[in-house]
């Protein structure tokens, strides 16, 4: 039996067994390269950046400073562990998608402020840095310098851009190089899985259709399990499991709420990150618990 560590946002999990596997969420803070793990959280003073090369035992901790607070950041490890890349989405102005404030630098720290285009989800493809945000997450940006200078890949301007524009959900780091899924808003939506060796060059992947509808500017989480495989959410609630040449969906059980993020670190064993339902009338703090699945997203616990 498996051992299994979930670290989300300062949260640690286990479950009894003998093999130590490391299961962090995506897209919630944390990144993972082997033994290596990056965490950021936000806090009153900024972003709270901690790095680990033992899987997570001990910690090195350092600040990154912000102009604005926030509540939105995420980190991504290159494939080798050696560089890390901030990324925070600081309040401004809904049709640009946010302020961004990116860090990038060894993955031991320090980190250095960069000029980022648009605020957004990162992944690195080698020692390219893959950027994907702004108005209705329409815009794809690559940097082949830690994210010194900037090219843009794919999308319209940073302004007036249609509700009914693609949307590109956070990049994914494969084996060889990286996916960006991209949610078509129509009747039925879609999701095409685009992939890159080379965080440049994009080759348009399968197409999966959806049973229920992605809101305008909505980009549907998406996993990676394997080579050529994933785990796309359905706003149904339903999971498409996807391979080169096949696509299985699946109704899980166990799951309180949505899921807004999740991470597969094989077929079988995956966590997410499961929002919760609220009806205050006098507001509501917007929460998150992950959960765990070892068959493949059937069941959840």
């Amino acid at each position: 039996m498996k051992k299994i560590l979930v670290v989300a946002a300062g949260l640690v999990l286990a479950a009894c067994g003998t093999a130590q596997q490391t299961l962090p969420v995506a897209n919630e803070g944390v990144a993972h390269q082997g033994n290596q793990l990056a965490k950021v959280t936000p806090d009153a003073s900024g972003l709270v950046y901690e790095h680990s090369t033992d899987g997570g035992r001990t910690w090195q901790r350092s600040t990154l400073h912000l102009d604005l607070p926030t509540r939105q950041a995420v980190v991504a490890l290159s494939p080798d562990g050696a560089r890390a890349g901030v990324m925070a989405t600081l309040p401004g102005s809904a049709s640009t998608g946010g302020l961004p404030a990116l860090f990038t630098g060894p993955a031991a720290g320090p980190l250095a402020a960069r000029q980022a285009p648009v605020a957004g989800d990162v992944a690195w493809v080698g020692s390219r840095l893959v950027l994907v945000g702004g108005p209705q997450r329409s815009l794809v940006y690559s940097s082949p310098d830690g994210g010194v200078t900037w090219q843009k890949l794919d999308g319209g301007g940073r302004f007036n851009v249609p509700a009914t524009a693609p949307s590109h959900g956070a990049p994914l780091t494969t084996a060889d190089g990286v996916t960006v899924p991209v949610t078509a808003h129509g009747r039925p939506s879609t999701v095409r899985l685009d992939t890159s060796k080379d965080g440049v060059t994009f080759t348009k992947g399968v197409v999966v259709t959806l049973s229920g509808d992605a809101a305008p500017g909505v980009a549907v989480p998406v996993a990676v399990t394997g080579p050529d495989a994933y785990v796309v959410v359905d706003p149904s609630g339903v999971l498409h499991v996807v391979h080169a040449t096949t696509q299985e969906t699946i109704t899980p059980s166990g799951l309180p709420g949505p899921i807004e993020s999740l991470t597969f670190t094989d077929a079988q064993h995956g966590t997410a990150q499961v929002a919760h339902a609220c009806t205050s009338k006098d507001g509501c703090d917007h929460t998150v618990t992950p959960m765990v699945t070892d068959d493949g997203g059937h069941t959840w616990r």
